[in-house]
């Protein structure tokens, strides 16, 4: 694991709850009776966005902030 997984892991509040983590990837990280029970990863909302640009010719580079 990797030192934002286990920051996320130690703020946790509710012992039956779901982390959010957006960076250069969005994880969502499922926790059941304070215990790390599973995670997604996907791709960032940059990257993402990039992604979609590239494949849709339509669409403009747009600043994202």
């Amino acid at each position: 694991m990797g030192a934002d997984f286990i920051a996320n892991l130690h703020a946790i509040r509710q012992p039956n709850t779901i982390i959010v983590s957006l960076g250069t990837t969005t994880t969502f990280m499922k926790v059941t009776n304070y215990k790390f029970d599973g995670v997604i990863i996907a791709p960032g909302i940059r990257n993402s966005l990039k992604t979609m640009i590239r494949s849709a010719a339509q669409l403009k580079n747009s600043k994202f902030e």
